[in-house]
């Protein structure tokens, strides 16, 4: 009796389940791609996954969460793992294998980070700004990612080399100066995958300056007159006469030139310069919606070209050679006629 009692007490006995390796497993995954969680149970038992929070997603091999990116795969009668399929950030976290047997419960535990690229939000950072000169401006670069990504700025100067100006979702400048004109660059980086950036231009507007003036003679009769400017926006120009407005004809040519945006060459062209009809007092005029500017020109007979009159100058001077030569000639031969 003893020996049956024995042997049966032997057979009431359980086994606890047991999960292989219970070291916590830290998987670090980028979001969107997919992470299998293994979880290797062995004794039997029941298994139940847990997500971020303690929220139940499997018992045993029913479904107890929505989301159709979790999905319990068991290849071998052994084999518990949590499969997720297109990973989000939000699905960071602990997840947990739970193995439990008469109230005798093992886990194995997963940390799952999920990190993004640092991408910069186009509908919540600036665009392209435009200020007159002695204002304020503020660019807004916003962007997202895990980790939190870290955004700087640089000014991309002429030669394409770039100058670092400040830190953060925000750049302010106050009392703008043309100087300051320019492509501004952000740039969100937070250590996974590939820095983004977005570019942001600044045109700063002003009024008029007037930078030089020349007197030019193209030829024996035609005169130039130069005016350079600074300005932005470029608007309108005119030339004046004595007071007068000048209108494009044979006689007048008004030209503009844009060496970049900001600087231009404003000419008149004066054809065939003849005489004291063409002489007088020229006034570029230029203006924009900031403001207006001007400068004015003598032109007279120090600043032109001389005309020759028929007979004279270097024509001239032949025919005098010429005639001169024949004089000598003829007396030469009458001489000899004489003697």
């Amino acid at each position: 009796m003893l020996v049956v009692t024995f042997l049966f007490t032997l057979c009431i006995i359980h086994v606890s389940p047991t999960v292989l390796d219970e070291q916590v497993i830290k998987h670090n995954v980028l979001a969107g791609d997919d992470i299998l969680l293994h979880c290797l149970v062995t004794n039997g038992g029941s298994v139940a996954w847990l997500g971020p929070g303690g929220i139940m997603l499997f018992w045993k091999e029913s479904r107890l969460t929505s989301d159709v990116r979790f999905e319990l795969q068991r290849p071998y009668l052994d084999y518990w793992n949590l499969f997720i399929r297109n990973t989000k950030v939000a699905d960071a976290g602990s997840y947990i294998c739970n193995a439990t047997q008469s109230s005798q419960t093992v886990s194995r535990v997963f940390e799952l980070t999920v990190s993004k690229k640092a991408q910069i939000l186009p509908s919540l950072s600036s665009g392209d700004k435009r200020i007159e000169e002695g204002g304020n401006v503020s660019l807004t670069c916003k962007a997202r990612g895990y980790p939190e990504p870290q955004i700087t700025w640089y000014k991309v100067e002429d030669n394409q080399e770039e100058t670092f100006v400040g830190s953060g979702q925000q750049l302010s400048i106050t009392d703008i100066r043309r100087e300051d004109a320019g492509v501004y660059k952000c740039m969100a980086f937070n250590g996974v995958g590939m820095n983004d950036t977005r570019e942001i231009e600044i045109d700063v507007e002003y009024f008029p300056v007037i930078l030089s003036r020349k007197i030019i003679k193209i030829n024996k009769m035609d005169v130039k007159i130069e005016c350079t400017v600074e300005w932005n926006p470029v608007e309108e120009y005119n030339w004046l006469k004595d007071g007068e407005l000048i209108q494009k004809n044979w006689k007048y040519n008004p030209q503009l030139l844009q060496y970049n945006d900001s600087i231009s060459m404003i000419g008149l062209t004066i054809n065939q310069v003849e005489g004291p009809s063409d002489y007088g007092m020229y006034s570029c005029i230029v203006e924009n919606k900031h403001g207006k500017a001007s400068l004015t020109v003598r032109l007279d007979k120090s600043n032109v070209p001389s005309v020759t009159a028929p007979g004279k100058g270097d024509n001239g001077s032949e025919q005098n050679s010429i005639c001169k030569s024949m004089i000598i000639f003829a007396t030469i031969i009458l001489f000899y006629i004489n003697s």
